[in-house]
């Protein structure tokens, strides 16, 4: 699997204008992104992912290089 042993195989960072100018962070990796690996047919890996929202500093243009 390209995450390894990792749980997140990457993330994703968006901007976004509304409600306010942010920063829309996804992750990719929880669920199975590229083949069944459970057999359990109702759940996809741990059955989400996670995203995020954070407020952009004035002026800013990418999102800081906290990951």
């Amino acid at each position: 699997m390209p995450g390894g042993n990792d749980s997140l195989d990457r993330i994703s960072v968006y901007t976004a204008t509304e409600p306010m100018e942010h920063w829309h962070f996804v992750t990719y990796g929880f669920s199975e992104l590229y083949e069944k690996e459970k057999e359990d047919p109702e759940h996809s890996g741990f059955g989400f992912e996670l995203t995020f929202r954070l407020a952009k500093a004035d002026r800013e243009t990418e999102p800081s290089n906290c990951y």
